[in-house]
């Protein structure tokens, strides 16, 4: 036999080159994905500094697709604004609504007032106030005229259509200047300071709007007054000053003692840049460069608030939702949503990338304008933002389920209202469920909007959540002990619930009556019935994970590796992975076909309440007691987002079916990411 050498050394080198090739394209992917998580974690780190810009170029610049649930939602963080409009070779100083909400006044750098579109940021009309800047612009209650100050000291009313002046004086005041309509539209408050040796002086006045006549001036503190409002219904105004002073006048009496209002018990600078009146003109906030807006209540003369959660200077401040709610924004370019009564921040706008100078709440309280150096006017939604808020729910939320349909949210509590459902949509509440006391620690949906809900006092009920209808009460022996988790198969056809005396108990959803009890080595807690309805997981206080095959009701599977209690578990939507949650901050992930498991011992530094998977099946998603809501590659294991800061722990986890929404629920906030 002739044997060709050559031909075979050359077809080994060919094939070690080849292989050769393979471990470079591999070491090139695993190179590629540390980039990848790398980026991310960038730019998640960004955005808890507050810097949506640094976060938007970590973004851009990250390797691969950009196609992954945690760079769209990081994408998404980093710019929330509805539109953008780029001013170009001018800078917007301040921005304010028409009564209507239709128009949009900016105050500019340049000397001009640009009128646009509340809708699509069109211009509709401009007009040159002078050479230098100007520093409000405010319309009347008609809409057709705008009042301007500028840094020359004057003070005008314009005809916006035509662009025509229809009077012009000088305030007496020397620059960073205020003014703003009475809601009848017949006088004009206007805020400055004059120079007054061997200091400065704060000035107030009241004009005609009509005449431009001075109708009552008088000074305030010896600082510069760079805000002033009237109160809703006009009866008041109020100023607030650069000496860290609010004053409010009674509209009708200007001449008495104002009320007055201090940061002086604040060590930190306080100077005030904005204040506003809520809708009721019971309080008034005001924005302060020590980072923290307060708001005191005019009746009591109290303070009511400080609003901590910026880190540095906030320039302006707004109430919206008839005052259950006030925007701030700070030197960070962050807008900030807070819930007003409690004085907690709902929700971060994040897009600026210089501070935000003037904010405007739309008269309808859906949109939300601001402006920057950074030469942007943004508007954001505020209606659509992720809180569910209602005064009648529970202020304590223990469990959280969605419907198949994502029409209604059903949130379980303590009492007096311990069920709520909600419109998803809205975010708003529908009704409140009867008959069960005490706390509800576990809701599940079944088919056609039914809702099963259990406590720890061995009750459990089955609702129609969308009419309110007691469907069934469920029996269950006493012996049993309290309900920890409940499940309803996606078929109807069965519920099935954890209880603490080591058992797992089913019930037929017709009938009520019980099916089965599947006795445990210990007491159990995670409890999830298939997605074709076929097994039932449930995990026990061992970390132990069973998995019996419905009807038949024989074990098929069984696996430890949690080694502490189960506290949840989840089947994914494909129903070949179940993901436990621990005790202990273990986090398993079965993989039912090949039968084997990963294990990410410490995933969490302290208890996961919570597991689910991302509708799409691409992620794992687990919310802790360490107020941490993580984000996992359920192939791999790994951890790919962490996002933190939570004010508690995170109970609830639930994905949105047929969408990369997650409802996020704790104790005292139930939000929508």
């Amino acid at each position: 036999m002739n044997v060709n050498y050559r031909l075979l050394a050359t077809l080994a080198l060919v094939g070690s080159a080849g292989w050769l090739q393979i471990g470079l394209a591999q070491e090139q992917d695993i190179a590629t994905h540390r980039s990848y998580l790398a980026h991310i974690a960038a730019a998640n780190a960004s955005l808890r500094l507050n810097e949506a810009g640094e976060a938007k170029r970590w973004l851009a610049a990250c390797p691969g697709a950009h196609d992954s649930w945690e760079w769209r939602y990081l994408q998404g963080q980093s710019d929330s604004s509805l539109q953008t409009f780029a001013t170009g070779n001018w800078t917007p100083i301040k921005v304010s609504y028409s009564k209507d909400g239709s128009h949009i006044a900016v105050a500019c750098d340049d000397g001009w007032v640009r009128i646009l579109n509340a809708v699509d940021f069109s211009q509709e009309a401009e007009i040159k106030i002078g050479t230098q800047a100007v520093y409000a612009a405010r319309f009347d209650p008609t809409g057709k005229r705008i009042a301007t100050c500028n840094r020359d000291g004057k003070i005008a009313v314009w005809e916006i259509a035509t662009g025509k002046q229809l009077w012009e004086q000088t305030s007496g005041g020397q620059g960073l200047a205020d003014l703003a309509f009475h809601p009848d539209g017949s006088t004009l408050a206007f805020s400055s300071w004059f120079r007054s040796s061997p200091s400065v002086k704060g000035l107030v006045s009241l004009w005609n709007a009509e005449t431009g006549e001075q109708t009552w001036k008088t000074e305030f503190g010896v600082k510069p007054i760079v805000v002033i409002k009237f109160s809703p219904d006009g009866s008041r105004f109020a100023v607030g000053t650069w000496d860290a002073l609010v004053g409010v006048w009674n509209t009708k009496e200007p001449d008495s003692e104002p009320q007055e209002f201090n940061f002086h018990d604040v060590a930190n600078y306080s100077a005030i840049d904005d204040i506003d009146f809520d809708s009721a003109g019971e309080r008034i906030v005001a924005a302060s460069k020590n980072a923290a807006p307060r708001i005191w209540n005019l009746k009591t003369n109290e303070i009511e608030k400080d609003l901590r959660g910026h880190a540095n200077a906030v320039f302006a401040v707004a109430f919206a939702d008839q005052g259950k709610s006030l925007i701030s924004g700070g030197s960070d370019g962050v807008a900030s949503v807070w819930d007003a009564g409690v004085g907690r921040v709902l929700h971060r706008f994040m897009g600026h990338e210089n501070r935000i100078t003037s904010l405007a709440v739309s008269p309808n309280d859906e949109h939300l304008i601001t402006c920057s150096p950074d030469k942007t006017i943004r508007k954001w939604a505020l209606q659509s933002r992720g809180h569910f808020q209602d005064s009648q729910s529970s202020e304590s939320v223990y469990g959280v389920a969605l419907s198949n349909d994502k029409q209604l949210l059903a949130t379980g509590g303590q009492n007096p209202s311990v069920v709520t459902i909600w419109d998803y949509a809205s975010k708003r509440p529908l009704r409140q469920l009867p008959e069960l006391s005490g706390s509800v620690n576990y809701l599940d949906f079944g088919p056609d909007h039914n809702l099963v809900g259990g406590n720890w006092s061995s009750e459990m009920v089955v609702w129609n959540a969308l009419t309110g209808e007691v469907l069934l009460k469920l029996h269950k022996d006493p012996k049993f002990g309290g309900i920890q988790q409940c499940s309803y198969s996606p078929d109807g056809r069965l519920i099935a619930a954890s209880v603490r005396n080591k058992l797992a108990v089913v019930w037929d959803a017709k009938s009520g009556e019980i099916v089965t009890t599947l006795p445990m080595e210990d007491n159990c807690w995670g409890i999830n019935f298939s997605p074709d309805s076929q097994t039932l997981a449930v995990g026990d206080g061992k970390g132990v994970l069973r998995v019996f095959v419905c009807d038949t009701w024989k074990e098929t599977y069984q696996a430890d590796g949690n080694v502490q209690m189960i506290n949840s578990l989840k089947f994914s939507a494909d129903g070949k992975k179940i993901a436990c949650g621990s005790e202990n901050g273990n986090l398993v992930l079965h993989d039912l076909a090949s039968k084997n498991k990963a294990v990410v011992a410490g995933a969490h530094s302290q208890r996961i309440w919570s597991v689910d998977f991302l509708s799409d099946g691409s992620r794992l998603v687990t919310g802790g007691a360490d107020l941490k809501l993580k984000f996992w590659d359920p192939t791999s294991a790994e951890a790919v987002l962490t996002l933190s800061g939570f004010p508690e722990p995170v109970y609830n986890v639930v994905s949105a079916p047929n969408s990369d929404e997650i409802v996020i629920g704790s104790m005292v906030q139930l939000e929508l990411i």
